[in-house]
């Protein structure tokens, strides 16, 4: 009976130090399998760019959150005006690329070139038997095939007029106090040309900006005079209509536009995929921080690149924050004229999203089949403060109206109206994260529909 148990000791300490071989065994093929951390990419090391289809893609869509967005309008409206040249421009587009590439898209700058115009010193003349009497105006656009000099009669509008065709090929003086300004300009948006003046002479309200948003859709020569000259001008033309010579004096200068993009491909880069485009505009008139024109646009964008950069693989998708809104949708156009015809065939949807933050109603506007997959969403809470639009209801509003023109399929998505724009108060603090979030989950819910198997 000893001899057993002592034979069984025997035998448990030759299995247990075979146990501990075998651990430290396993212990050493462990360590020698993790070895120098190599793969860890030392702080200092340059970036890797991540190309498009190197994300791996799933069906899954995440859910769009309205203080993040927030937080992209902040920062947007804290770098100051983005227009041209200027350094907040500049801080915005590094800001936007770095975005786009922790989203892991991999960024393009598409630059253009506009044909900046500078008032080299235009007047208008009132012609009158016993004296001449010169008016300096400063020249901000200009329409096509103008000419340096020109004579015809000038008329100050004191009140809406009553038909737009009495007004054609005269040089129309109007203050921005108007009642019923944006209303003209909106009307005479939608003109025919044969019925559009042959230039607009707008008397400034003190040293403010004018802000309307319709004036770079105009297509007419529009010059802007100070209040102290306008309203004598103003004067001398009510009594009726009087002859004056038109001089227009201006250089054009070329600047380039910077349009943003950033392309996600379809599963193995398929280049006839289905196409969906997302934009919005990143540029300010200078003087205002553009809180709501356009940096509220630009978070959606951003926010809605976010939930669904690696979602629905068998679309390609691009986001593109447009340059040169404010001048007349020069980005866009750019962008629009430059697809490919199979660029365009392929085209699903184009969404855009502009000034989205202003207390109006918010509204959809695009093409029927697209505001149809909206429609049945208003029924849901949330979106009583929503109204549609049929197509080209705001033809020249947004850059939407680059890819309408071409009979793409598009929705709008905007607020007009807001007070603020184009002025120093457009400032985050004016709004929240709710209309940001409200527009994401329509996004959001209009994808889901269009895109479901």
């Amino acid at each position: 009976m000893e001899k057993l148990q002592h034979a069984s000791g025997k035998e448990n300490k030759r299995q247990t130090f075979s146990l501990l071989i075998m651990l430290a065994l396993i212990l050493s093929l462990l360590l020698a399998a993790c070895g120098e951390p190599s793969t860890v990419v030392p702080a200092t090391s340059p970036a890797v760019s991540i190309t498009a289809s190197a994300i791996p893609l799933t069906d899954e869509v995440g859910q769009f959150r309205g203080e993040s967005a927030y937080r992209h309008v902040v920062t947007l409206a804290g770098f100051g005006s983005r227009e041209l040249t200027g350094n907040g421009h500049k801080q915005a587009e590094e800001y936007l690329k770095a975005q786009f590439s922790t989203l892991g898209l991999k960024p393009t700058i598409r630059s253009s070139l506009y044909n900046w115009l500078r008032d080299g010193g235009s007047y208008l003349t009132l012609l009158k038997k016993d004296d001449t009497v010169r008016y300096n105006f400063k020249l901000i656009y200009l329409a096509e095939n103008s000419q340096p000099e020109s004579e015809t009669t000038a008329l100050y509008l004191k009140d809406y007029p009553s038909e737009l065709a009495s007004l054609s090929g005269k040089v129309i003086i109007v203050d921005e106090n108007l009642s019923g300004f944006e209303q003209l300009m909106f009307a005479w948006e939608k003109a025919a040309p044969e019925l559009r003046p042959m230039a607009l002479l707008i008397i400034a309200k003190g040293s403010d900006p004018v802000t309307s948003p319709t004036l770079t859709r105009l297509f007419l020569t529009i010059g802007i005079v100070e209040q102290a000259a306008g309203q004598e001008l103003a004067g001398l033309t009510q009594p009726g209509e009087q002859k004056v010579k038109l001089s227009l004096n201006w250089e054009n200068i070329q600047q380039p536009i910077s349009n943003i993009e950033a392309i996600r491909l379809a599963t193995g880069g398929v280049s006839n995929a289905p196409l969906l485009l997302f934009g919005a505009h990143y540029d300010t008139l200078p003087g205002t921080p553009g809180a709501d024109d356009n940096a509220s646009g630009v978070a959606v964008l951003l926010e809605t690149a976010r939930i669904i950069a690696n979602a629905y693989p068998q679309f390609e998708m691009r986001f593109i924050a447009f340059d040169g809104e404010e001048l007349g949708l020069i980005g866009s156009r750019a962008y629009a004229e430059a697809l490919s015809a199979a660029e365009k065939q392929r085209i699903v949807a184009v969404f855009n999203f502009d000034m989205l933050a202003g207390s109006s109603p918010l509204e959809v506007e695009g093409s029927p089949a697209l505001l149809n997959l909206v429609k049945p969403l208003l029924s849901q809470s949330g979106f009583e403060d929503v109204s549609l639009q049929a197509p080209n209801h705001s033809p020249g509003g947004s850059d939407h109206a680059s890819f309408a023109s071409l009979n793409l399929p598009y929705l709008s998505f905007i607020r007009p109206g807001d007070k603020n724009i184009h002025r120093p108060g457009d400032v985050a603090a004016n709004f929240g994260e709710k209309p940001l979030t409200l527009v994401g989950q329509l996004t959001t819910g209009v994808l889901e529909k269009l895109l479901q198997p």
